[in-house]
């Protein structure tokens, strides 16, 4: 199902399209508050606004994805793994404590890029990490 995060539902010739009342808040807190009242479990976000604050309230309320512009971020928690191919260059968003790692070689502080074809694996003692996979 797809929503529109705005005061007033547009004409956008696409049916099944439901509104979330924008309010004084940002369309992502917005459409988050909404979601989380309603005890959805996860969404998608695609948006050309973004700021990690609009997410880190929520971040343990349900699965958040965001695709912004060449990023898709993610909030994770501890003892995440994904299979990556080798290469692929992750960016860190959030400072996690006590972070530990495999398969991922550090280029900056907060970027790294996989070592191999294989799982990475995340381990931090954070309520969760906000991360984004640079494409």
């Amino acid at each position: 199902m797809d929503w529109l995060v705005a005061d007033e539902l547009m004409e956008l010739g696409q049916s099944d399209i439901k509104l979330i009342p924008l309010g004084d808040d940002q369309p992502i807190k917005a459409a988050l508050k909404y979601l989380t009242a309603q005890n959805y479990p996860a969404v998608n976000i695609i948006t050309d606004n973004f700021s990690v604050n609009d997410i880190k309230d929520f971040a343990t309320l349900l699965d958040i994805v965001v695709f912004f512009e060449n990023k898709k971020i993610i909030t994770v928690r501890s003892g995440f793994n994904k299979w990556k191919p080798a290469g692929e260059r992750i960016e860190f968003l959030t400072q996690p404590h006590n972070f530990l790692y495999t398969g991922l070689f550090a280029e900056t502080d907060t970027v790294f890029k996989t070592t191999r074809d294989g799982f990475i694996t995340l381990q931090f003692n954070d309520n969760f990490l906000i991360m984004a996979e640079l494409f």
